[in-house]
């Protein structure tokens, strides 16, 4: 059994997807790629919300 904590659902679903491929600490630089791109996604959502303020 694998505990996988601390993501958010995108992140969380990609190292679910992963695991299934092999070790996650195999692919820990593309995950937190993939976390930094769902970061970077969620600030240009607000910030596009705030500008149609």
């Amino acid at each position: 059994m694998a505990v996988i904590a601390g993501l958010n659902a995108s992140l969380l679903l990609e190292a679910l997807d992963r695991r299934e491929q092999g070790m996650l600490t195999a692919c820990v630089d593309e995950l937190v790629e993939a976390g930094r791109s769902s970061c970077l996604d969620v600030v240009a959502h607000v910030r596009q919300l705030q500008q149609s303020l």
